[in-house]
């Protein structure tokens, strides 16, 4: 196992993370209705909308990304971006 995973898997057992299960209906609903208000201004892809769309489902505080589209994507729906 690689050095990230090993801490993940640490950081996972101390509790930092947590599994969340998302209805995938309801992942897809909000991911259309991110697609309409924001594909055009922000040229964000659909993975982009689908993990901005689950990080909003889990009722996520922070979302960490280095991808400069979905950043803008997750920053216009107000969720704290970390790179």
């Amino acid at each position: 196992m690689t050095h990230a995973l090993l801490s993940f898997e640490h950081d996972q057992g101390e509790g930092f993370f947590e599994t969340v299960d998302i209805d995938f209906p309801a992942l897809i609903d909000k991911a259309i209705r991110l697609s309409h208000r924001h594909t055009l201004t922000l040229g964000v892809r659909y993975l982009d909308l689908l993990h901005v769309a689950a990080a909003l489902l889990a009722k996520s505080r922070q979302f960490l990304t280095f991808d400069e589209r979905q950043a803008r994507l997750a920053g216009s729906v107000g969720l704290d971006v970390r790179p």
